[in-house]
């Protein structure tokens, strides 16, 4: 395998390398990279690295100003996150869009991504909305660019909203159904207010019962406990409660702290979800 694709070792060293050929072969790319300060021995490790094709920069121009952004976990000899931010076209087609080579999934790593999509992808395109997972580093980094008004990258107009993809594996590792889970799914994108309705009510009954005969069960082995949504910390509206997990009843108690404009199509009054 090194003979055929080198080692980890020469594969970091030659990343400068190789975004700066990049960057020229293709006009308008962006690319960032990051090392340490140099060592006692004068010797520099890398950190993070960040990159997005001329094309694609083009492309967004021309797509919905929504983004989704993800993180996953590299399995090589080095540790570390890739994130990622793909953009959607007028027609549903995706567009990959923005890469970065991270030391994890944290607030500064975020934050460092997003200050890049600003200045290298984004630019002066208004109110693009973030579409992510919920996770703390991520909320913490969107906070940080909507109010610090001293960021170079000062990101006042940014919105954001949440996956219903990981909103939906959150619900099924509470209620361990997936018919209810798409039962909420169906309810994330419905945009008319009687069916809405309608539906919260029907999830609070199924969500019930599914509870109360799940608790006539016997226990089994690899049964694993339910999981309430996490708390976001000090982003959690001042003197919100969250239930714990048995206190939680139904789908009304499962999801009364998260802000249904994050989550819900219908009450995404500025229209900045899109999909």
């Amino acid at each position: 395998m090194e003979k055929r694709f080198g080692t980890f070792e020469a594969s970091y060293c030659n990343l400068p390398r190789v975004l700066q050929v990049i960057k020229e072969k293709n006009p308008g790319t962006y690319t960032a990279f990051q090392e340490s300060e140099p060592d006692a021995n004068d010797v520099t490790t890398f950190e993070r690295a960040f990159f997005s094709l001329g094309t694609c920069i083009e492309s967004f121009r021309h797509c919905r100003p929504l983004l989704c952004v993800d993180g996953t976990f590299l399995t090589g000899k080095y540790k570390g996150q890739i994130l990622t931010a793909i953009g959607v076209d007028a027609n549903n087609q995706i567009l990959p869009l923005a890469f970065a080579f991270v030391e994890g999934e944290n607030r500064l790593s975020w934050l460092w991504f997003f200050r890049h999509m600003k200045y290298g992808v984004v630019g002066s395109r208004p109110n693009v909305c973030i579409i992510h997972d919920r996770h703390k580093g991520i909320l913490s980094a969107i906070k940080t660019l909507q109010q610090d008004q001293d960021d170079a990258f000062y990101w006042p107009d940014m919105q954001n909203r949440w996956c219903m993809r990981h909103m939906g594996a959150n619900f099924y590792s509470y209620f361990k159904s997936k018919t209810l889970m798409n039962m909420f799914k169906r309810l994330c994108k419905q945009n008319q207010t009687r069916k809405f309705h309608t539906l919260w009510r029907e999830l609070d009954a199924n969500t019930r019962g599914h509870l109360d005969e799940q608790g006539k069960k016997p226990p089994k082995d690899d049964d694993t406990p339910p999981k309430r949504l996490p708390p976001l910390g000090e982003l959690d509206p001042p003197g919100l409660r969250r239930r714990s997990s048995r206190h939680i009843k139904c789908f009304s108690h499962w999801i009364e702290a998260e802000p249904k404009e994050k989550w819900s199509l219908l009450y995404d009054t500025n229209g900045s979800r899109y999909v």
